[in-house]
């Protein structure tokens, strides 16, 4: 049932929430007759002229009351059918709710509106008007948006079919049943973690300083052997662990080798070391495992300061053990 005291508070939050946005000496809609000469094409309005960050917030506070009304919850059902006539077939599995709650639903567009208002922290108005964003700052607003999609209500049970979707843009097919989006976005946020630290531990503090390592690539100037140090070989290495237990990777893996690499090499001598035929899934994932644990041997023994020319300690015995063994 629809609490019309409850909502009409809810509205009233809304509306002072907006009142920022409305008073914008930008916003050029101070009368009606400013609105019928817009809709008239007496004048052109472009809104990104309204986007700061006071406004964003302003705006998501007002979606948040709104969605919090017994009305859209109970109008939701009605919404959510009227919607699925305007959704692609291929997506229209996105939008089944038929397995969830009005209140699960509801969450879940809240959930996104706290998603939105994390990217705003971000720095999204910044990025997007001065090309300016502090990397370093973005960490807990990265992980947090992760954390929030995987634990939405509405892509529950939707592993196989969500990734069949991405396969399909890249005319590849394979057995997805066993996939598990959500430990793998759980494993997908330590990566993630890791690669926070890769950007502290090589001064990638700003947007900038990750353009000017692309354009280093591009223009053949980039100093790779600055980058070869142990932090960085510990940190590729996490991320290569992290890498080998993802459901994505046991599951793809080799259909993806089969689909884009073998037709790259066929005719020549490589195409037997991409030749997986009689190879598990499972071989595949353990070979893998082995060869992050020999980086990690290597590393441990001293495989980069060797390769600057830095004394041998022959005496570290133990990692090239674990390598021969």
């Amino acid at each position: 049932n629809v609490d019309f005291a409850h909502d009409a508070s809810l509205l009233a939050d809304a509306y002072e929430a907006l009142v920022p946005v409305l008073m914008d000496e930008d916003n050029p809609f101070k009368s009606t007759t400013d609105i019928f000469d817009f809709i008239n094409g007496e004048f052109a309005f472009y809104f990104m002229e309204l986007i700061d960050n006071a406004n964003l917030y302003s705006v998501l506070d007002a979606l948040e009351a709104i969605l919090s009304t017994t009305l859209v919850e109970q109008g939701l059902p009605v919404g959510l059918a009227m919607a699925k006539d305007f959704v692609p077939d291929q997506y229209a599995f996105l939008a089944n709710t038929d397995n969830l709650t009005t209140q699960e639903v509801v969450a879940d567009l809240l959930q996104v509106v706290e998603a939105l208002r994390l990217v705003v922290s971000a720095g999204l108005v910044d990025y997007y008007f001065n090309n300016s964003l502090d990397l370093i700052a973005t960490k807990d607003e990265a992980i947090a948006v992760l954390e929030i999609v995987r634990d939405l209500n509405i892509l529950k049970g939707k592993d196989s079919e969500i990734i069949d979707l991405a396969l399909s843009f890249v005319e590849m097919e394979a057995d997805t049943s066993a996939i598990s989006l959500k430990d793998d976005l759980n494993i997908l946020i330590e990566i993630v973690e890791e690669i926070y630290n890769i950007l502290v531990n090589n001064e990638f503090l700003e947007i900038q300083d990750i353009y000017g390592v692309v354009n280093d690539i591009l223009n053949n100037e980039f100093d790779y052997e600055s980058y070869i140090t142990s932090f960085n070989v510990d940190s590729l290495v996490v991320i290569l662990e992290a890498a080998t237990r993802l459901s994505l990777v046991r599951e793809l893996a080799i259909p993806a080798i089969d689909k884009f690499v073998v037709p790259m090499v066929e005719g020549s001598d490589l195409v037997k070391l991409v030749n997986f035929q009689g190879y598990t899934k499972e071989e595949f994932v353990e070979d893998l495992r082995t060869i992050v644990g020999i980086i990690a041997d290597a590393n441990e023994f001293g495989a980069t300061d060797i390769y600057k020319g830095e004394e041998i300690n022959y005496a570290n015995s133990e990692p090239v053990k674990a390598v021969l063994t």
